[in-house]
């Protein structure tokens, strides 16, 4: 935060660099682990991660069967939801 910053901050260890000093390459994107429950903005379905593919949980029975909360959902860009090869739903 700023005022932490004020507070701790010594101006003489502050030091300005080019954008270029970063010109690290692009890896692959990062997925979901599995095991995250995880559903995108434009849509109810929840799906759970497993073996690095989403799998639609079909009812509120399945989700329960697999030892969820649904505080545990996280909402995610569809962007992101669509990284993930679909596999079978959850029953």
């Amino acid at each position: 935060s700023w005022p932490l910053y004020q507070t701790y901050a010594d101006p003489k260890f502050i030091l300005t660099v080019q954008r270029t000093d970063f010109s690290y390459p692009d890896g692959p994107l990062l997925n979901y682990p599995d095991g995250a429950v995880i559903r995108g903005q434009s849509s109810p379905t929840v799906y759970f991660i497993s073996s690095g593919k989403k799998r639609g949980i079909r009812s509120e029975t399945a989700f329960n069967t697999l030892g969820y909360q649904f505080s545990q959902v996280t909402t995610v860009p569809d962007s992101d939801l669509a990284l993930h090869e679909l596999g079978g739903e959850v029953e």
